[in-house]
This record gives C-alpha cells, sequence and structure tokens, in this order.
C-alpha cells in the first residue's frame, strides 16, 4: 500500500520540498572565485603606458660653443678626488684573491681605469705576469681584439692552434696551462683586464661565453670594471658562484668538453671614485642629449626623438652619407618648416609645425624628388631610423613629419647643403 501524503502538511508537500532543495544547492557564481594567479594574468595582458615628459624635452642640447665653455667653467668636481680613497693599498689583497682562482669586478661611481691601469703595472712589475689591457669602451672593440692581444704573448703563439675561431683559441690556451708542473720554467700567469666589461656591444651570449671560459682557465685572472646597476644579470648564479675546475679533477683539456666548464668565479668590490668618465667618453657626442647607438625599438626610438632635439653636428653627420635625391628632400621639407619656426623651439612646438605627408609628396613630385610613395618613404627611411626626421599619426591618421632642429641650426644645414657643403 502506498503511503498517503497530507497536502496540508508542509513536511508533505512535494514542491515545499524540491523548493528547499533549491535553496540549499550553492550559487554557480560563487563556486568560481578569481585567485591570485588570475588577478595577475589579469593586470598583466594591460599594456604598460609610458609618459614622454621627462626632463629631457623641457631643454634643449647644447651647442658645441655653449658645451665647451660649460666645460671651462666646471672647477668644483676636481675637487671630488680629494675625498677618493687611495685603492692602490688593496692591490696586494686583489693579487692574493686572484691567486686563489677568484676573478674581480669593480664597481661604483665613477671611472675606474685609473685604477685598474695602476694594477696592471703592479702585476706586472710585482706578480711577474703577463697582463693584457683591452678598451672595452673604445668604438669597434670586439671579442677578436681579445684574443688578437693574446696571440702577441711569444709562449701562447708557439702553442698549437686546435681549430679556428674563439673555441680554438680558448682550447690553446686550456692546453697551455693544463700541465704547469711538466714545463720548465713553468709558464707565467696572463692578467686580463677589462675596461667597461657591461656596454651593450658585448651584451651577446657569445662574449659572456667567452669570457666565462676564460675566467675558468687555472692560469688566466680577469678583472674588469662595470658601471650598469644591472651587470650582475649578465652571468647565471652557476657561472657567478662555481670554482674553477682542479687540474686533478678528471676534465679531458684540450678538447670541446672542456668549454662546458665556465666558471667566473666573480668577487665584487666597491671602488667608487666619483672622477669623471673624461676618457670612456672621449669619442662620444655629449653636446646630443638622445644615444643613437642603442638597440632600441622603433616605439622607444620614436618616443626619444620627440622627446629631445638634435645637435647640428649630428644632423651634419647623418646628411654627409645620404644620397643627392635625399638631400633635396630635405631641404625641401627644411625650408617649409622654417617658414612658421621661432629661434627657440621645443619638441612640442616643432611638432605643432609638421608637414602633412600628402603635402610633402606633392612637393617632392614637382620638384622631381620622388614620383611615387614607395621612393618617397625610401628617401625618408634612413633619416627616420637615425632621427632626423620625426612621424606622427593624428587622431584623424594623417601622417605628417618634421625636423627636430632649431631654427638656427636647420637654416645653417640647409645653407651648407644648397652651396654643396656636405
Amino acid at each position: 500500500m502506498s503511503p498517503v501524503f497530507d497536502r496540508s502538511s508542509p513536511e508533505g508537500t512535494d514542491s515545499d520540498a524540491s523548493d528547499n532543495q533549491e535553496t540549499k544547492l550553492p550559487s554557480f557564481n560563487h563556486a568560481i572565485s578569481e585567485t591570485s594567479f588570475d588577478n595577475y594574468f589579469l593586470q598583466s595582458h594591460k599594456p604598460s603606458r609610458t609618459s614622454t615628459n621627462v626632463f629631457s624635452s623641457q631643454i634643449s642640447p647644447l651647442s658645441h660653443e655653449e658645451f665647451s665653455t660649460a666645460v671651462s667653467s666646471i672647477s668644483a668636481r676636481e675637487n671630488l678626488s680629494h675625498h677618493s680613497f687611495d685603492y692602490s693599498q688593496m692591490f696586494p689583497t686583489f693579487t692574493m684573491q686572484l691567486k686563489q682562482g677568484f676573478n674581480l669586478l669593480m664597481y661604483g661611481v665613477g671611472s675606474k681605469r685609473t685604477i685598474l691601469n695602476g694594477f696592471a703595472a703592479y702585476a706586472s712589475k710585482v706578480w711577474k705576469v703577463h697582463v693584457v689591457v683591452m678598451n672595452a669602451f673604445a668604438p669597434g672593440f670586439a671579442l677578436k681584439d681579445v684574443f688578437s692581444a693574446l696571440e702577441r704573448i711569444p709562449e701562447i703563439a708557439s702553442t698549437p692552434l686546435p681549430q679556428r675561431g674563439p673555441e680554438g683559441q680558448i682550447l690553446r690556451l686550456q692546453t697551455f696551462f693544463s700541465n704547469p708542473q711538466g714545463q720548465d720554467p713553468p709558464p707565467k700567469p696572463i692578467c686580463i683586464i677589462i675596461h667597461s666589461m657591461d656596454i651593450p656591444a658585448l651584451k651577446s651570449s657569445k662574449f659572456r661565453t667567452c669570457v666565462a671560459s676564460l675566467c675558468s682557465i687555472q692560469g688566466v685572472h680577469v678583472i674588469a670594471s662595470v658601471d650598469n646597476i644591472a651587470s650582475p644579470l649578465l652571468w647565471s648564479l652557476d657561472e657567478t658562484f662555481s670554482r674553477k675546475p682542479d687540474p686533478g679533477t678528471g676534465i679531458q683539456v684540450g678538447t670541446t668538453s672542456t668549454l662546458l666548464s665556465r666558471s667566473c668565479t666573480w668577487l665584487w668590490h666597491d671602488v667608487t671614485t666619483l672622477k669623471p668618465y673624461d676618457f670612456e667618453l672621449h669619442h662620444a657626442d655629449r653636446t646630443s642629449l638622445t644615444h643613437h647607438g642603442s638597440k632600441a625599438s622603433a616605439t622607444d626610438t620614436a618616443v626619444n626623438t620627440r622627446a629631445a632635439l638634435m645637435t647640428e653636428v649630428a644632423a651634419r653627420h647623418i646628411l654627409v652619407s645620404v644620397t643627392d635625391k635625399a638631400k633635396k628632400l630635405f631641404v625641401l621639407l627644411g625650408e617649409r618648416q622654417m617658414e612658421s619656426m621661432d629661434e627657440v623651439s621645443t619638441p612640442q612646438a616643432l611638432e605643432q609645425l609638421a608637414c602633412e605627408y600628402s603635402t610633402l609628396f606633392a612637393l617632392a613630385r614637382e620638384n622631381f624628388v620622388a614620383t611615387n610613395d614607395t621612393s618617397l618613404r625610401a628617401l625618408m627611411g634612413e633619416f627616420k631610423d637615425h632621427g632626423l626626421v620625426v612621424s606622427s599619426v593624428g587622431n584623424t591618421g594623417t601622417e605628417a613629419v618634421w625636423i627636430p632642429l632649431r631654427k638656427s641650426a636647420l637654416s645653417n644645414v640647409i645653407t651648407d647643403l644648397k652651396k654643396g657643403a656636405l
């Protein structure tokens, strides 16, 4: 006999029972909650916003005469050297640490060239080792310069070269220092001194690998200077803290397997001098506030170009290497820009005087400089790459171009271009 439910009673009501079950079920919205990982990816997928309101946009770059006058009037910085420590007292400590198998990295504010050169003379006279000094800040410095300097050592040059390239040079050094007790007289150690080892041109993986391989050789000692705050990130933790392999560990010397053993074994020394980087920067144009040698992205280059004006000296260097048609195009754009320029122009003011690309194309076609859009953009390509011509796209999608030069500098450059002096 089936049970009978009293529908008048709450307990016996089917609809009420189903309602009670529904109220006990958790809500689907509350079942999924955002975690810290979700919040991280939610925030990190948004593009970062950078401001172009930098200090260099508030002032114009100095001319060569203004820079020379300002530098000649500075005398306070010469007094800073009186407050520096005499680091020559630490030369015996540096020598002891190098003999123990460590390599040294010198950091701190100011030029460290005098300290490293002083230690080079000390090591050659007191320690009696071969000293190789490398100026990595020199233009065109490359990895091959290090090995070319090592080849000038007679003992190294007489050792057979197993293969060509940097790997062969490293293998030859490893073979030369593999059995110092069996050589009579024992081979003299080599002390390699590298100034400004953290410049952008030497941050490639190949250079860092070769330096780490040189540091791991028993008879090779490296002492270098760095200035970038991110220099510790150039090498991995294994390369930084591992010790040089023992000659008696059974490592097969003279083969490519030894290249796997890379140990920089750096010891860091703060050698703050507060001295200017005059010698390191003697090849750079310090009258310019922009650095055109860095490998920045196209967006960063555009932002930096808008943030500061270019100097007349830098513009002349660029115009000397372009074609005659490109020079004519620069004169057309410069003359149109000068029609409404003031003597003192900021980057923001120059952007307001920009010439529309369609107008420039019409001028170029009328003067037989470029007959189509492809040829015009090819002529402007080198100008844009070096920052001599800057372009922007407005809210309406219209492209405009301008030259980031002051009126006096632009007038001088255009005059010389018309005379054929550039």
